[in-house]
């Protein structure tokens, strides 16, 4: 049986040793000191056949290797602009917060609208007002006893048009005829 000879090649700022039969020139690297053995290799005499292989081998595997790092690199410039629009949006959103926490009046009507009783959502006092407007209503064709809002809530379900500053008596001649 053949001795086991080993070399010692650079590994970085180390070293590692490995078997003398698995050094590769151009891949490996030896320390200071060392030398391969003048002992035939362990591949045949058929050893530049089998290096060209290697070298083919290496190169593909190279190829592989750039197209992984290149994916990788978009990878992290994708991520990397993900976090800067998160990040700026995370500053929109504490600035809004910020003004908002600075706002008085607007926290005070926040409070409100959140104090509310349970079911008194905007659909519940929209049917109550409805409810009230319908008894409160006079008669379909005396409109001069109307209100301004009951007129003009009147002429919006007509689709007729007006000013909002409009008088009662400019409300009332809108009103179509019937």
């Amino acid at each position: 049986m053949n001795p086991l000879n080993t070399v010692k090649i650079k590994d970085g700022e180390s070293y590692r040793i490995i078997n003398e039969s698995d050094f590769k020139h151009g891949l490996h690297e030896l320390c200071e000191g060392e030398k391969l053995s003048a002992q035939p290799s362990v591949v045949s005499g058929s050893s530049t056949g089998s290096t060209k292989a290697d070298l083919e081998k290496l190169q593909i595997e190279n190829t592989d290797l750039i197209a992984d790092l290149k994916t990788a690199l978009d990878e992290k410039d994708f991520l990397k602009n993900q976090l800067a629009k998160a990040i700026e949006d995370l500053e929109s959103e504490r600035a809004i917060h910020t003004a908002f926490m600075n706002d008085v009046n607007a926290m005070q009507s926040r409070i409100d609208e959140l104090t509310q009783p349970i079911g008194s959502g905007d659909e519940v006092v929209e049917q109550v007002v409805n409810q009230s407007e319908a008894v409160a209503k006079p008669a379909e064709n005396d409109y001069a006893s109307w209100t301004v809002p009951q007129i003009k809530e009147f002429l919006a379900s007509k689709e007729i048009g007006f000013k909002s500053s409009a008088s009662k008596d400019e409300l009332l001649a809108l009103i179509p005829k019937e």
